[in-house]
């Protein structure tokens, strides 16, 4: 029996208009690997070559935004700087949900100056970015910003853009600190299933029927997931694999 809130390959579901096939992302928290994967499929079906997600959420007005899974170049990252990342948040080029996208074109010479200076465009360009859509995310009092960018101008779908805004808001929702995604948990699919079961509030005898194992069986797979994930009993190992989006 498959685990209720594992995710699965293929199209994702409430998303057929991206036109090609994506992990299933339903359910779970996200770890930075899951989240930069995710990304990765979006930047094929747009047409995008190159992704920064950042996290412009801040406790104080002094922090800067956090990049949460990006494949610019670190030098590229440096170029626009925190500061013009929340300027361009701010900017008409910022494409807020269900919106129109409008690139902001590096090369282009009518930009609007107050996103980023001459020296800056100039330079994004030279590092492979000429043409950037930047779409405002907010999830809950998550807000941020992702940039799709391409190395040409046209290259990238306005049309595959809008679904792949309403993905990208969705993933960022999913994404926690040190979340642990399915491929690299410790648990196995048994002791998923029975710590999942376990913390549904079903009893070993119940788990035993579910999975169609021996209450042993159940009991086994429980104290494997406890050293596992270094827990002192099962209530500590539920609390750790909830919290890391395990089960």
């Amino acid at each position: 029996m498959r685990h209720p809130k594992q995710t699965t390959a293929g199209s994702l579901t409430g998303f057929p208009v991206l036109g090609a096939p994506l992990a299933g992302y339903q359910g779970g928290a996200l770890s930075r690997g899951a989240l930069s994967q995710a990304f990765e499929e979006l930047c094929v079906t747009t047409g995008a070559e190159k992704f920064c997600l950042a996290d412009l959420s801040r406790s104080h007005a002094e922090e800067a935004p956090k990049v949460l899974a990006s494949n610019w170049s670190f030098d590229a990252i440096e170029i626009i700087g925190t500061a013009s990342i929340e300027t361009l948040f701010q900017s008409p080029f910022a494409t807020a949900l269900a919106q129109q996208p409008r690139a902001f074109q590096t090369g282009n010479p009518g930009r609007s100056p107050r996103v980023v200076d001459e020296t800056s465009a100039l330079r994004l360009l030279e590092f492979g970015h000429a043409e950037i859509f930047a779409l405002k995310l907010r999830a809950g009092v998550r807000r941020g910003i992702c940039l799709f960018s391409a190395s040409t101008t046209d290259r990238i779908r306005p049309s595959k853009l809008s679904p792949a805004h309403l993905m990208s808001n969705y993933l960022m929702s999913l994404y926690r600190d040190g979340a642990v995604s399915i491929a690299e948990s410790p648990l196995s699919e048994r002791e998923r299933e029975c710590l999942f079961w376990v913390s549904e509030g079903k009893t070993t005898d119940e788990v035993a029927l579910i999975i169609n194992v021996s209450a042993n069986t159940v009991n086994k797979y429980i104290v494997s997931s406890i050293q596992k994930l270094s827990a002192s009993n099962r209530s500590m190992a539920i609390a750790t694999a909830i919290r890391n989006g395990i089960i």
